[in-house]
């Protein structure tokens, strides 16, 4: 029997290759990490828009307002909107929340709603900004 000596590439390769497995994991855990904590804010920041300028109260409707960030980060951070159509797609959604529950009109929902545009902006950028990162 006669042995040859081979290197051993193979095992080589596979640490390397294990290696940038970790490395990517790493990387796509902490991207992941960042659009949680960012749509949480997003969310937040709607919700709190609501109450605050808009003086509106209703839990249901506030609950509305929830899901609809949650749309709305949803399809931000998944790729399906752009820079454009997340502004209006909450907006949107925002006036059609108020369309559908006229009760709850104030006087100060010029403020709420221009938040409820311009923070989705602001909001696409970080996404955005975080994914060209990784």
């Amino acid at each position: 029997m006669v042995l040859a000596d081979v290197p051993v590439t193979s095992m080589v390769h596979d640490s390397q290759e294990h290696e940038k497995k970790e490395i990517y994991k790493a990387r796509h855990e902490t991207l992941e990490t960042k659009l949680r904590w960012t749509s949480a804010f997003y969310v937040g920041s709607i919700v709190f828009m609501a109450v605050v300028p808009g003086f509106i109260l209703h839990p249901f409707i506030l609950f509305l307002y929830l899901l609809s960030g949650l749309l709305v980060a949803f399809t931000a951070v998944r790729g399906i909107t752009g820079q454009l159509l997340t502004p209006i797609l909450q907006g949107g959604l925002s006036v059609a929340i108020l369309y559908c529950f006229p009760q709850s009109l104030q006087p100060s929902l010029l403020y709420m709603l221009t938040g409820h545009i311009v923070i989705p902006g602001i909001f696409y950028f970080c996404v955005d900004s975080y994914k060209s990162q990784f």
